[in-house]
């Protein structure tokens, strides 16, 4: 299971809606397709059931065509020529980003996105690709604070009470170009502080993508210090069982993921809780560059709660991110799955 980012998804949604039609003209519709040795079958027949047999119908021509031969406007990466173009758009686009009056990032945030990206796209040039993918698949490519691995995705579609939801189903790695790190005093001159700041950042929980090399604290260089006022709230997960858990506190062995949490009515308590990697995927709740919590979350219902002061969740904290064992949250930055980034389209 892969926590780096979010998973890249695709998501397009046909809806063969239940427009006013008569149930003279959905019966002819339907006749049109399937046929029967048993006419009396017809008479008996509800809306309900033309409209599941209609639908299953334009299902299985759905399943049997593939992307092109929809109309999205968009062009889903599907080719190695798409995917040199959709890097050099992200190029473009973080370019102009970074001329704008108030850029959202940092100048050295903005190097070093086209620095990494340029170092995608040489990847991608000398790598073989298929001349040609099976249907519903396709390439979508994620650039977080360690830095941007490519997959090869399938989709696949499923049938809902309006129509057809076609949802990515699983993806393989291909190519991973990870960022640079910066020891704690390179970090503090492109932030222009203290390395003793940088070094409390990372206490406060404000760069959890932070790596321990030895006795040194290493940060990539795409990791920005996060300006919001207070504790972030964030994920850990781990596929071993830990040990030397500090102040004491036993782990449940079948637990792979916590989240760390500030109280609400009370800034000097924090929430860490327990839980598995396969609950969290069973219930689609979790984006892994989220910092919020579905109090109604089916992981949340079992999950192993620890309640520690500030210097206990601290201490606690900084052990999740020194441990070789542990991977902290990455931070989201972007991901691209079609020629200028999502796919989210309703066909009607």
């Amino acid at each position: 299971m892969n926590h780096e980012r979010q998973m890249p998804k695709v998501k397009l949604i046909l809806l063969s809606s239940k427009q006013q039609m008569t149930h003279e003209e959905l019966l002819e519709e339907v006749q049109s397709i399937y046929s029967t040795d048993t006419p009396e079958f017809w008479n008996e027949i509800t809306d309900d059931e033309l409209w599941q047999m209609k639908n299953e119908a334009e299902r299985e021509e759905i399943i049997g065509a593939d992307f092109e031969e929809f109309d999205f406007g968009i062009t889903v990466l599907r080719s190695k020529e798409q995917l040199l173009a959709s890097i050099d758009n992200a190029k473009m686009r973080y370019q102009m980003e970074a001329q704008q009056e108030q850029p959202p990032h940092t100048q050295a945030f903005y190097r070093n996105v086209e620095h990494l990206l340029s170092k995608f796209h040489g990847k991608v040039e000398t790598t073989i690709f298929p001349q040609k993918l099976d249907h519903w698949w396709y390439y979508a490519y994620i650039m977080n604070t360690s830095g941007i691995t490519l997959y090869l995705c399938h989709a696949k579609w499923e049938a809902t009470e309006y129509g057809y939801n076609c949802h990515t189903e699983f993806c393989f790695e291909l190519i991973k170009i990870s960022a640079k790190t910066m020891s704690c005093a390179e970090y503090a001159v492109a932030y222009d502080v203290k390395p003793s700041t940088v070094r409390q950042w990372i206490r406060r929980g404000r760069i959890r993508d932070a790596i321990k090399a030895g006795n040194e604290w290493r940060i990539p260089e795409l990791s920005e210090i996060q300006h919001q006022r207070g504790y972030k709230n964030g994920w850990f997960y781990w596929d071993d069982q830990l040990k030397n858990v500090p102040l004491n506190y036993e782990i449940p062995a079948n637990c792979s993921a916590a989240f760390f949490m500030q109280q609400k009515d009370n800034k000097k308590l924090f929430d860490i809780f327990f839980t598995t990697q396969d609950k969290i995927q069973k219930a689609d709740c979790v984006d892994w560059g989220s910092d919020s919590l579905d109090g109604d979350s089916y992981w949340l219902q079992d999950a192993y709660k620890l309640t520690l002061s500030m210097d206990e969740r601290e201490k606690f904290e900084v052990y999740m991110i020194a441990n070789p064992l542990v991977n902290g949250q990455s931070e989201y930055i972007d991901d691209f799955d079609t020629d200028y980034g999502h796919i989210s389209v309703h066909v009607n």
